[in-house]
């Protein structure tokens, strides 16, 4: 059996890694050919998504003004089709998130890096490791620190970490608090120091959240800013707790009746 040099990789292989056709044998190894394949294809998947995201930003407009134009039309297409979309909804949030999508939509905390295949890497709350994050975490990341849903939905590399980080299971009520009856009481000695030293030293805050101005720990007072005297359960809802210095709190205000 021959041999022949493959014009794309340079190596000399018997002929029986290279392809026929009708006038002869491929100038390129099959191997070659089949990574020159799979290249394009990326490269013109890749091609298409631009293509198709830059036809998008151009023509906002017009597509915004099509679905008000077809509400019933878009209603039926979906109704029609709600099972394939959900599914294809579900593979995307499995999907490692892509770093270019995301990386300016989170924090320093997150310090979001490249992976080398244009995956997000971030890194684990409790651990520090980085670790490749999936879609549908991401978009809990960011809906949870733009306000629109509770918790932090901070990432973990695994289950373990998840666990022994304090913050987790914990964004409304402290874990030291859980299981105990809260008395809606501002000046509560079993809690308001507490809640108060946690919320200083976790959030950050030094100020009076009503005037803005700076006070020593000693003159600042955790404040109810909803009435919770006649619902003692959202005595320790950290939501509806601020720090106010003493010229702001309005203490009848958040106990409700007395």
């Amino acid at each position: 059996m021959g041999t022949k040099v493959c014009k794309k990789c340079g190596e000399e292989k018997e002929l029986s890694f290279f392809s026929k056709y009708k006038d002869g044998i491929r100038s390129e190894c099959k191997i070659c050919r089949k990574r020159a394949k799979s290249d394009y294809a990326k490269n013109s998947l890749a091609r298409r998504k631009e293509y198709r995201k830059k036809y998008n930003q151009d023509h906002k407009e017009e597509i915004k003004q099509y679905y008000l134009d077809n509400k019933e039309k878009v209603k039926e297409y979906y109704g029609n089709n709600i099972d394939h979309i959900l599914e294809k909804k579900k593979e995307y949030n499995k999907k490692i998130a892509k770093y270019e999508t995301y990386k300016d939509k989170l924090t320093i905390e997150e310090s979001p890096m490249c992976g080398k295949d244009g995956e997000l890497l971030c890194k684990c709350s409790h651990c520090g490791e980085y670790h490749p994050v999936i879609n549908v975490d991401v978009k809990n990341r960011i809906s949870s620190l733009m306000g629109h849903q509770d918790g932090e939905n901070r990432f973990y590399c695994s289950d373990d970490c998840k666990i022994k980080y304090d913050v987790f299971g914990a964004q409304l009520t402290p874990k030291s608090m859980r299981g105990k009856t809260a008395k809606a009481r501002c000046n509560h000695k079993t809690n308001r120091k507490m809640l108060l030293d946690l919320q200083m030293d976790e959030f950050g805050y030094t100020h009076c959240e009503v005037c803005g101005k700076p006070f020593p720990r000693k003159q600042l007072i955790l404040h109810h800013n909803i009435p919770v005297g006649d619902d003692i359960s959202e005595a320790d809802n950290m939501r509806h707790q601020i720090i106010v210095c003493k010229n702001h709190h309005q203490h009848n205000g958040c106990l409700g009746k007395q």
